[in-house]
């Protein structure tokens, strides 16, 4: 598929406009940051593992359908390519993601293509030693066919791709000038040497798009994580208290409702908690609001610690007003949750001399429900609201609930 895009591109393009996009892609290459320099090298040999791994098999079965067409001199490098084959897929097995890649990992990757690279060029060798040299074109085009492949087919870095096109293209133009007429080892060089460069330029435009999408890519997984921290944010403020830190008005509205649907659609009981701190005020006034504000805090914290059940929810009311929701509660045992909380306050020890307790204490009125369609949740709150209001004026310090 990329090799067709570049060769679409190619044509599309006049003679300038090619060699302009042929020296950006070649020499302006999309530095990869630090920190990620390590996953980009990952990914790229988990990727041509992937595809080594891929072409094996057909590569052996070629091997085997070969051996009895050429000399036996050459069918001991095909046994011995077959067999490093084989030896490489037992042992190559890739991780799961490019996170498990490993030391061995790198060093197929490293030595896998260069090694399969260095079989042809041996049997071409050997192939032109002993044919006359009319054949050696046959070997000599597998060999361009496997430069071509590989710079299409495998990420290779542009001083790996020189080292290994061009120790190649070095070895055959040799050869053939010690083993052909000067005619036609003038054109294999030329040919070779075009082949090499080409190979490198294509390899290297290849290197560079796969940078480019990889940075792409992070670029694309950073905006999802910014946009998931921007949507809790946004979360945090429309229903997060911002001093308490637990659920808000606007978030007990939502629940309540919630809770309220699914009672009736379940048809079980649900139970609501207002509580309220008894003599906040005065506690506020007295020991100034920077006071007020952390006392509020421990007591939203005590609160949330307390309620042990995932599905229970407790929220800042308003003010010095809590609420707590209690789904699938009947009136036992929203009474027991009441006292809990009640002796959780007064366990802080907090010291109120303005109380007529002497310490911070809570008022808590209870409400319990089995809600049908013919009610609303604000029944509950009213509820609740009523048995608050009794309970201050029975002296707090305690709950009441029907």
């Amino acid at each position: 598929m990329k090799i067709i895009i570049l060769i679409r591109q190619c044509i599309s393009m006049n003679n300038y406009e090619l060699i302009k996009n042929i020296g950006r892609k070649f020499n302006c290459v999309p530095v990869v940051p630090e920190d990620a320099r390590k996953i980009f090298s990952n990914t790229i040999i988990y990727s041509n593992l992937h595809r080594i791994r891929l072409v094996t098999w057909p590569l052996i079965i070629t091997q085997l359908l070969i051996i009895p067409l050429i000399p036996k001199s050459m069918s001991y490098y095909c046994i011995i390519l077959i067999g490093v084959l084989l030896f490489f897929l037992a042992t190559s097995s890739l991780p799961v993601s490019p996170e498990g890649i490993t030391r061995r990992h790198k060093f197929y990757d490293n030595f896998m293509f260069p090694f399969i690279l260095l079989i042809y060029i041996i049997n071409t060798v050997l192939f032109m030693a002993d044919f006359i040299p009319v054949k050696f074109l046959t070997p000599v085009m597998g060999i361009i066919i496997a430069m071509f492949c590989s710079a299409t087919f495998l990420y290779i870095t542009l001083y790996k791709s020189i080292l290994i096109y061009g120790v190649t293209s070095l070895i055959l133009i040799i050869y053939g000038w010690c083993l052909l007429p000067n005619s036609i080892a003038l054109a294999n060089s030329i040919n070779m040497t075009f082949v090499t460069v080409l190979s490198i330029i294509i390899s290297r435009m290849i290197y560079v798009m796969r940078i480019q999408f990889f940075l792409k890519q992070r670029k694309i997984e950073q905006q999802k994580k910014d946009l998931i921290t921007a949507n809790k944010m946004l979360y945090n403020l429309s229903y997060m208290d911002a001093l308490t830190n637990i659920p808000n008005r606007r978030y007990f509205d939502k629940a309540l409702n919630r809770e309220w649907n699914r009672a009736v659609r379940d048809k079980k009981e649900l139970a609501l908690l207002m509580i309220d701190i008894d003599y906040f005020k005065n506690y506020n006034d007295n020991f100034g609001h920077l006071a007020g504000d952390n006392c509020l805090k421990k007591i939203a914290k005590t609160l949330e610690n307390t309620l042990k059940r995932p599905g229970d929810i407790v929220t800042r009311y308003g003010g010095e007003e809590f609420a707590a929701i209690l789904p699938d509660t009947n009136l036992i045992g929203a009474r027991h949750v009441a006292d809990s909380l009640c002796n959780a306050i007064r366990n802080l020890n907090i010291i109120h001399p303005y109380s007529s307790y002497n310490q911070l204490t809570l008022s808590i009125g209870l409400a319990c429900r089995r809600p049908n369609n013919g009610e609303l949740p604000k029944s509950l709150i009213t509820a609740a609201d009523d048995a608050l209001y009794q309970a201050k004026h029975a002296g707090r310090n305690r709950f009441v609930g029907e």
